[in-house]
């Protein structure tokens, strides 16, 4: 209880006026005065979820997947589109994933980490930056990063009342720059040309990640379909 009155709220405080500077006192060794990144991520989300229940329950509601009936795409004789929204193991697959990140909006952000830490390392790598950071190191730094985000999240909920519209795109772009300008010890025009690049980096990243993922919920679904035909 006394890490959560001294560093948890001293950690809040520290996001908004040195943040980028506080994660990388972090990253030096200076833990004692701050709460653990992830720990104080889960303990936000957990805030965050309440006060969606509290105040938009709707969004939480779990929607089937679906598809167009007008979508047609002939494979081994099936409607592709048809098959997926029929399919008992893909909806299975479906309604675990959204039951787990629409109860836990921590786990959430989580899954986008090492996403975003891999593209920072890429932005801002050692040939350009005298600066240089570990994926742990920047995952920490997201972790961070991505807290801030879920305050304002938390701040803005009860004025807007849709916890689907989070906070705006500009507004994560800016405490990114403002992260990494401290961080990383680099002049504002080259942190911003850097974060627009680490986002692009992060965007391809993942969405690769999920059509490899996709596929394979696919090929694995219809191998079990085929298989119980036969």
């Amino acid at each position: 209880m006394t890490n959560i009155d001294q560093g948890f709220f001293f950690s809040i405080k520290e996001l908004f006026i040195r943040p980028g500077y506080m994660v990388r006192d972090y990253i030096g060794g200076r833990r004692v005065l701050y709460f653990r990144p992830l720990q104080m991520l889960f303990v936000l989300g957990a805030i965050y979820m309440l006060m969606v229940q509290a105040i938009d329950p709707a969004s939480l509601k779990e929607a089937p997947v679906s598809v167009a009936k007008e979508l047609e795409l002939e494979w081994g004789g099936r409607n592709l589109f048809k098959w997926v929204t029929d399919s008992p193991f893909i909806q299975s697959v479906y309604g675990v994933i959204k039951t787990l990140f629409s109860s836990n909006k921590a786990l959430e952000i989580v899954c986008t980490l090492p996403f975003l830490a891999l593209a920072t390392q890429l932005a801002f790598r050692k040939r350009v930056n005298k600066v240089h950071y570990n994926l742990v190191e920047l995952f920490f730094v997201r972790t961070y990063a991505a807290s801030q985000l879920l305050i304002v999240s938390m701040i803005m909920l009860p004025f807007t009342g849709d916890a689907s519209k989070g906070t705006p795109w500009w507004l994560d772009f800016i405490f990114s720059v403002w992260i990494y300008s401290q961080l990383f010890n680099t002049k504002l025009s080259t942190t911003v040309k850097r974060t627009v690049l680490m986002y692009l980096y992060a965007g391809v990243l993942i969405v690769a990640f999920v059509v490899l993922a996709l596929a394979f919920v696919v090929v694995l679904a219809w191998t079990l379909d085929l298989y119980k035909v036969n």
